[in-house]
């Protein structure tokens, strides 16, 4: 392990990056290009390890493998997600597009989540709901693809589990304390927050520039939603439940 932290830079149709589990490290991302393919499902795979990445230049992480993702962290450990600029914690310091790094994370495709947990995993109870991911600063854009969450737990994290017994996992602790975040969510789900049948517990803005759109039936900020005809509503009234969504500062659009 390297005690400063890792610098990637470059362009990618064939490799992806993946931190070990357990492992606690810093990233540079210095003008990065990660696109999925067959065999590297997911962009950038951050699960069971404390990250801290930085944005330098443009970023992009895009995902077009069904039910994988961009920038993947699986589970509801205690492990820490922290993105920022590389001007976060300059006394000051707002960020712009002139003068910050950004992250383009993106699904391509149904089912891709941008930063979050995957469908691939939520049967496995370990692996599967979002917690602990905090934006200290850069431009970030994410975009689900069709059916799943922008930023936050995947559509149907609380309800799918092993031999259809859902493991009741969630979306919790996503904390904006500054940067400019574009959330765009797919159907039924939110733009920062939860999929469809996915509750969320803790998202607190207290800096930065937040927009944030949700799909059909669905919300910018919450957990998604769902065609009142549908079965859902009716056995998992809890799965749309929502608390301490707190919003003290900066702008939400």
């Amino acid at each position: 392990m390297n005690p400063n932290g890792y610098r990637i830079t470059g362009t990618t149709t064939s490799n992806c990056i993946k931190v070990e589990p357990g492992v606690t490290t810093d990233i540079t991302l210095d003008n990065v290009s990660v696109t999925s393919s067959a065999q590297n499902k997911n962009c950038m795979d951050v699960s069971h390890a404390n990250v801290t990445i930085t944005l330098i230049g443009n970023n992009k992480l895009l995902c077009g493998i069904t039910n994988y993702g961009a920038l993947v962290k699986n589970g509801m450990d205690d492990t820490e997600l922290v993105i920022q600029c590389e001007h976060a914690g300059e006394k000051g310091h707002r960020c712009t597009k002139e003068i910050c790094g950004s992250l383009e994370a993106k699904g391509t495709i149904d089912h891709v989540s941008a930063i979050g947990n995957i469908i691939a995993n939520r049967t496995n109870a370990e692996e599967c709901g979002f917690s602990n991911f905090t934006v200290k600063g850069g431009i970030i854009n994410a975009k689900a693809g069709g059916h799943n969450c922008a930023i936050g737990a995947a559509c149907g994290s609380y309800v799918n589990g092993a031999n259809g017994a859902g493991h009741k996992k969630y979306a919790k602790n996503i904390r904006i304390e500054g940067g400019i975040v574009t959330a765009e969510g797919g159907e039924n789900c939110a733009g920062i927050g939860g999929g469809k049948v996915t509750p969320v517990d803790g998202i607190y803005i207290t800096g930065g520039t937040v927009y944030a759109s949700g799909g059909k039936y669905s919300p910018g900020i919450g957990s998604g939603g769902a065609e009142t005809t549908e079965s859902e509503w009716e056995k998992t009234p809890e799965g749309f439940n929502v608390s301490n969504i707190v919003i003290s500062g900066g702008s939400t659009l």
